[in-house]
């Protein structure tokens, strides 16, 4: 199937910050900081709590790499993506892709297995392709 629109508008909600704990989705609990540590929460495979503590000084050290190369924090935890794309060529087209850049910080134990992975998403650098 092709299409033969020029217009394409898109509207999504994006999580800027997210936190895996042994590879599942985690919440961060920045209010229940404790002895300058952030801690990250998730659940294992048989419903066990899985928690891992994090420094607040990496965690601001994180920010603060993140900050160098334009991503921009705030409060909110969503960030609200409207764009408007025009396809250029005179040809139809079949697939449209629209990527967001992710830097991670991983974490890893001495094995190789995965303690803790956190995105940054930089939702001001999108990438849209036709195709």
């Amino acid at each position: 199937m092709t299409c033969s629109t020029r217009q394409l508008g898109l509207t999504s909600i994006q999580k800027q910050l997210v936190a895996r704990v042994a590879g599942r989705d985690a919440v961060c609990d920045e209010n229940g900081v404790q002895e300058s540590v952030l801690w990250f929460k998730s659940f294992d495979e048989k419903g066990a709590e899985i928690s891992v503590g994090l420094s607040l000084e990496i965690v601001e050290r994180m920010k603060w790499e993140q900050g160098r190369v334009g991503w921009v924090g705030g409060n909110d935890r969503k960030v609200r993506l409207e764009r408007v794309e025009e396809f250029g060529l005179n040809k139809m087209w079949k697939h449209f892709s629209c990527y967001v850049l992710v830097e991670s910080f991983v974490l890893k134990r001495m094995d190789g297995k995965l303690v803790l992975a956190y995105d940054y998403r930089h939702t001001h650098q999108i990438r849209c392709k036709w195709e």
